[in-house]
């Protein structure tokens, strides 16, 4: 059967193919989820190269302080800016490659932050089952950002969702950090 004929919804004998055997009708979600751990792995390496870089830096050049307290406070200031942002921009780098969409990363983008203001701040999400719950982040992220509508009234509405996530998560890791 030919990709054209496939793609109309008609079978090799011209007649046409039920609904439910239509590839676009959804999305491959489970291929999703997989590229989307690949590539959370690969951004894990990339942040885990740039925490040693910037914690010898930090340790050697920018966090020179007489007391050791706020040294150490600087440094893992320093870790954490360094290695988040490499981890953000890694795993935005291997999106295309891996079949993803910029709508993976910033649904991956919405959730970390949204976790960072929940296990940062003074709620309910703390302990263990903390990082349990971030080791289904990318798989969430990954079935969030799936090409769920086709048509474009629905698939706007699910971008303006993704934004809005996004900026929701983000703020509430910016207000957690300035809240102390």
């Amino acid at each position: 059967m030919s990709a054209r004929k496939k793609a109309r919804g008609r079978s090799a004998s011209g007649r046409s193919t039920p609904a439910s055997r239509r590839t676009w009708d959804r999305p491959d979600v489970a291929s999703r989820i997989a590229w989307t751990y690949l590539a959370t792995l690969i951004a894990l390496v990339v942040a885990g190269i740039v925490l040693l870089i910037v914690n010898s830096l930090a340790d050697s050049v920018w966090c020179q302080l007489p007391d050791e307290n706020d040294a150490l406070t600087c440094r893992l200031g320093w870790d954490i800016l360094g290695a988040g942002l490499a981890f953000v921009l890694a795993f935005g780098a291997v999106v295309r490659p891996l079949k993803l969409d910029v709508w993976a990363w910033l649904a991956l983008i919405a959730l970390l932050a949204g976790w960072v203001a929940l296990a940062m701040g003074p709620t309910w999400l703390s302990g263990w089952w903390a990082w349990a719950v971030l080791a289904l982040v990318p798989a969430v992220a990954a079935a969030l950002s799936a090409p769920w509508w086709p048509k474009p009234p629905g698939r706007v509405a699910h971008r303006v969702v993704l934004v809005a996530l996004a900026v929701a998560g983000v703020t509430g890791a910016v207000f957690v950090y300035l809240a102390g």
